[in-house]
């Protein structure tokens, strides 16, 4: 975990301001070698196409409903599409990347069929989702939140084989994270104030945001030793095989 991000967007950048984002962007990047040049991947449910840049000796298709952040810009997609019925074609891609998106889908056994359904005979799905780690957002398509027990079982179910699942984090990064997550609240909800008290309440959250970040390092390095962090898990990351 040590080290920036050369290849990744600058936002994401930076090291341990959010754990969850980074530990996403962070498996990204650890599987975007693996792809061969002139591979295809398809990026399901890509968003603003973030992880493009990883993937540049690849061919790259970002697909997306285009409806889960009005401030998002959706330029990058190449499909717009209801990822419950995936206009490719069976058998059709080698590598498909679902990153933080099936807590967003209303079926998600449907969507994860039609991901294999598109897989090349031995294909590679790359893919994150959320356990503890996320507050509501993208209202309101935001529908659920997975244990380790039902990746599993979505991923066998839905055919896939060799599924190796992994944690986010653990109770120490996830107290940190929470306490990030509340000190960002905490000033959205207070930008409004005089600014003889928001200047110095600013300097306070800057102050606070500086001490997580080093505390995150500290907290994901005891995480390491237990064994048992997926019960306390922000998510989990998966590879697994058609």
């Amino acid at each position: 975990m040590a080290g920036k991000m050369q290849s990744s967007p600058a936002f994401l950048a930076r090291e341990y301001h959010d754990f969850h984002r980074t530990s996403v962007a962070r498996f990204v990047e650890s599987v975007a070698p693996t792809v061969p040049a002139g591979a295809t991947i398809v990026d399901a449910g890509a968003g603003e196409a973030w992880y493009e840049p990883l993937f540049a000796q690849a061919r790259y298709i970002a697909l997306d409903y285009a409806v889960g952040d009005s401030a998002w810009d959706y330029s990058k997609l190449d499909v717009v599409c209801d990822l419950h019925i995936v206009p490719l074609k069976t058998n059709s891609v080698p590598y498909v990347l679902c990153t933080q998106t099936l807590e967003h889908i209303q079926r998600p056994h449907v969507v994860l069929a039609e991901l294999h359904r598109i897989l090349l005979p031995g294909g590679t799905l790359f893919c994150s989702l959320p356990f503890i780690g996320d507050a509501h957002h993208q209202e309101p398509y935001d529908f659920f939140r997975y244990t380790r027990y039902a990746v599993d079982y979505l991923f066998t179910s839905s055919g896939f084989s060799e599924v190796t699942i992994s944690p986010i984090g653990g109770y120490n990064t996830l107290l940190v994270s929470l306490l990030q997550k509340g000190l960002y609240r905490y000033a959205e909800k207070n930008v409004k104030r005089p600014w003889i008290i928001a200047a110095p309440m600013h300097l306070l959250q800057k102050f606070l945001f500086l001490l997580t970040r080093w505390a995150n390092i500290l907290a994901w390095k005891q995480d390491q030793k237990d064994h048992d962090r997926y019960r306390f898990a922000m998510g989990f990351t998966v590879i697994a095989k058609k």
